[in-house]
């Protein structure tokens, strides 16, 4: 699979204006090839993601367990929510299709997000508890779920000063001594450890995902061999992903930002999947 580098004026602009917006200002860059792209292959995403990764269902099966009282409306069963049930409360944020959803059942609730609408109603079709939100932006008051999820979302983020508002507004809906889950792709891709099997040039790459083309029943057939490929204009088609892979110790250098550095500590740093990886704590307020 192979990555090509982002042009210079697609990334900061004609006239260099997205390096001097306002972090919560979402850049051409991610509206046109991230979002809009999420949206596009939604369903043929879906089919390419079952579970969550084994470190982060051990990062789930490690929080600990309680009485969670969950009162709210919900939107897939149309009625208002009130009950007690044993675990934590996660959020996660950048939710995708929602395969780490399921994981977090086994320990409590877990409350999706993504700014894709296409994903969401993937997560809908499941009946998981999900919303459409940024996730620079959330919108959730502070300091209520015990744990946030936030995988393979940072390396859609374009500027540095938008990945440390992303990683306090994460960190702004935790509990104080919860915990949040960090993972971005690397720029160091080990053959030995990595399952992507791209090669990156440079940091701000635009990644191809393959959309496959539709099928549709011939006579209503329900065998491989009565499907035919539709070939009509939106079905098979290669949309480009924008992303910005992490460097060795790039991520964890986030959070000594003056904005983050008095109430979060980093406590592991650590490489899985050709992702580079934080756990991070709140232990005050900003």
């Amino acid at each position: 699979r192979k990555s090509v580098p982002i042009p210079p004026e697609l990334l900061y602009g004609e006239k260099g204006e997205w390096i001097k917006a306002e972090p919560e200002f979402r850049p051409t860059v991610e509206q046109e090839h991230v979002m809009n792209v999420y949206d596009s292959v939604a369903r043929s995403w879906n089919s390419t993601r079952y579970k969550a990764w084994p470190k982060v269902a051990e990062f789930i099966e490690a929080q600990p367990s309680g009485m969670l009282n969950l009162k709210f409306e919900s939107l897939n069963l149309g009625k208002t929510m009130n009950f007690d049930t044993i675990g934590s409360l996660f959020a996660d944020v950048g939710c995708g299709n929602g395969k780490n959803i399921p994981s977090c059942y086994s320990k409590g609730f877990a409350i999706g997000s993504d700014f894709s609408v296409g994903l969401i109603n993937v997560c809908r079709e499941k009946v998981f508890e999900v919303n459409v939100s940024d996730a620079l932006r959330i919108p959730y008051r502070s300091n209520c779920f015990d744990a946030v999820l936030s995988i393979a979302v940072l390396h859609h983020i374009s500027s540095e000063s938008r990945r440390i508002k992303l990683l306090a507004e994460n960190m702004r809906i935790l509990k104080k001594g919860g915990c949040a889950l960090f993972y971005a792709w690397a720029y160091e891709q080990h053959d030995d450890k990595s399952k992507s099997g791209h090669k990156f040039k440079q940091q701000d790459v635009l990644v191809p995902f393959h959309r496959k083309p539709k099928f549709i029943q011939e006579n209503g057939g329900g065998s491989s061999e009565d499907k035919v490929e539709d070939h009509s204009d939106d079905s098979a088609h290669v949309y480009q992903r924008y992303c910005h892979v992490y460097r060795k110790g790039e991520l964890e250098s986030l959070f000594l930002h003056q904005s983050l550095k008095h109430w979060v500590a980093v406590e592991a740093s650590y490489y899985d999947t050709g992702n580079w990886c934080i756990l991070a704590r709140k232990h005050g307020c900003p």
